[in-house]
């Protein structure tokens, strides 16, 4: 785990910028696979399996309790998919929608 990483600091797309990073659970308004390629594009690496490299957790709904536990018990960071949203939503949300729909 990288221990600079503080999710409390996160604003900017650029923050996700060589990090690993473990998805757990949907995320409300993607598939899993847009999902993971959201990440991808805010430039973190996406992997399925949680380790003690693992960056950052963003859980979203009904997570896996064995990724969320891991997560817990290593004091990775971890990131709500509403949290998520609230920080990167602005970079990758069409314009057309309201954003305030997604928070």
């Amino acid at each position: 785990m990288t221990d600079d990483v503080d999710p409390d600091e996160l604003s900017d797309p650029n923050d996700l910028a060589g990090l690993q990073v473990v998805i757990t659970g949907r995320l409300e308004h993607h598939k899993r696979g847009e999902s993971r390629d959201l990440v991808n594009w805010l430039g973190a690496t996406v992997t399925k399996s949680i380790s003690k490299q693992t960056d950052l957790v963003i859980v979203g709904d009904n997570p896996g309790s064995t990724k969320h536990g891991f997560a817990v018990e290593h004091d990775i960071p971890r990131l709500s998919g509403k949290e998520f949203y609230q920080l990167f939503g602005a970079w990758f949300l069409p314009t057309v929608l309201d954003v305030e729909e997604y928070l």
